[in-house]
């Protein structure tokens, strides 16, 4: 059965150790994707005896065996590196990205010491969930450092140096709501094409959201090339991302 669901669902894996351990204390490592209808699917899983680099490897392989030596195009994990240094052996050519949700539960381990946590908190969570673009979030990140004298902070530091790797990961009901906000945020879309050539469109979108209570108006052109099924916008003249058919 997981063979079969891979071969259908397997361009994306999640893989995570958090989950639960038995009482051994052997992290159980669940190999996770997501079918059609948006549901999590098992593809596989271990139990762990320690969570370094060779046993990583040996996961992986025993794994990538199974499914008939066919890697993932992109994996999501923990931010772990010994998960990392595992894959760049394992799946040379598999996209790894870390999961947002596991980086950002881990705030109060990381920042709970300091006596402005609070605020540091919300000024983090800020900068990573209500930027629109490179730049707002560059700004937001920085006017956080310079305001708690974050320099030294050597998870903070490793987060931006990495942070081309976050991405979020939300799955059946939460993917669910996602989509329903999506389509609620259509309402306050007005697209207007703005030429066509060949398989590339060109669109201009003026988007109303509303956050927290309060409207915020956002411009984007919006590139769709038919041919690829590859979408890029940009706003206020910046690229803030590219996405591809998966």
């Amino acid at each position: 059965m997981s063979r079969a669901a891979y071969k259908e669902f397997g361009d994306v894996v999640s893989f995570d150790t958090t989950y639960l351990t038995n009482k051994y204390d052997m992290p159980f490592a669940p190999f996770v994707g997501v079918n059609h209808h948006g549901q999590s699917i098992l593809l596989g899983c271990g139990l762990l005896s320690s969570e370094d680099t060779d046993t990583f490897v040996w996961l992986f392989k025993s794994w990538l065996n199974c499914m008939s030596d066919h890697p993932p195009k992109a994996i999501i994990t923990d931010q772990c590196k010994a998960m990392q240094n595992a894959i760049e052996i394992v799946f040379p050519n598999t996209r790894h990205r870390w999961c947002l949700w596991h980086i950002m539960k881990k705030i109060p381990e990381k920042l709970k010491g300091y006596s402005q946590y609070e605020s540091m908190k919300m000024d983090l969570q800020n900068a990573v969930y209500d930027t629109f673009t490179k730049d707002e979030f560059e700004m937001k990140w920085k006017e956080m450092i310079e305001k708690f004298n974050l320099y030294e902070n050597r998870w903070l530091g490793v987060l931006y140096d990495e942070r081309q790797r976050w991405v979020p990961d939300g799955y059946t009901n939460a993917k669910f709501k996602e989509v329903q906000a999506e389509m609620k945020r259509l309402v306050y879309c007005q697209p207007f094409m703005v030429k066509e050539e060949g398989s590339i469109c060109t669109y201009f979108v003026k988007e109303a959201m509303v956050l927290f209570g309060k409207m915020k108006h956002v411009d984007f052109v919006v590139y769709y090339n038919s041919t690829e099924f590859d979408v890029q916008y940009m706003s206020s003249g910046f690229l803030v991302t590219s996405r591809e058919g998966y």
